[in-house]
């Protein structure tokens, strides 16, 4: 029951690893250097990154990347009619990075590459529910080799935040924005592989 409602202390987890078998060692909270300040990292400070958008922040704070895993799901289409079809991500009791676009990456069937990954309502061409869909950098839809995505698990890693979500005055415009975002995106995956 450690941890559950806030329960447990040191003071109560030592006689219980006494009586347990197992030992206790103390360390002293660690504590990471953020544009805010420093900051002592723990759950609650990492939901609150990712939550705001600071997924960069929060990597810092977990050692590696924030991820997302679910199932792919089926969407509106309005990405495919951009020439810019997305997987969309059902990833349910998971924090969700804050409304906006990100750099990242995916791994679906043992494949990986840069995505660019959107959170959000569609405010141009919605408004929608709230979704998480990624744009699989080549795995364009008139790849032969393209595999059915629809039911695989994915594994989405957020990296980098580029921008919030805007509305645009109309499809033209967010395609435009969306070709330099995936540039975006090529640039930063290119340089951490």
């Amino acid at each position: 029951y450690f941890g559950l409602a806030r329960s447990g202390t040191v003071k109560t987890l030592v006689p219980a690893g006494q009586f347990e078998g197992f030992s206790v060692d103390i360390i002293d909270p660690v504590k990471i250097k953020l544009p805010d300040g420093p900051q002592r990292v723990s759950s609650t400070l990492i939901r609150s990154l990712i939550s705001s958008g600071r997924v960069s922040d929060a990597a810092k704070c977990l050692g590696h990347p924030y991820c997302l895993y679910g199932k792919v799901v089926t969407g509106d289409g309005r990405g495919r009619e951009l020439n810019y079809p997305t997987a969309n991500i059902e990833a349910p009791n998971q924090v969700i990075p804050a409304d906006g676009v990100y750099a990242g990456s995916a791994i679906v069937e043992g494949l990986a590459t840069a995505a660019a990954i959107s959170v959000g309502t569609k405010p141009t061409l919605g408004p929608t529910a709230r979704t998480v869909e990624a744009y699989l950098v080549g795995m364009e839809n008139d790849d032969p080799g393209r595999i059915d995505l629809y039911g695989k698990n994915m594994e989405l890693t957020f990296t980098d935040r580029l921008r919030d979500q805007v509305k645009f005055d109309g499809p033209d415009d967010l395609k435009s924005q969306i070709q330099k975002d995936v540039q975006s995106v090529q640039r930063i995956y290119t340089k951490r592989i």
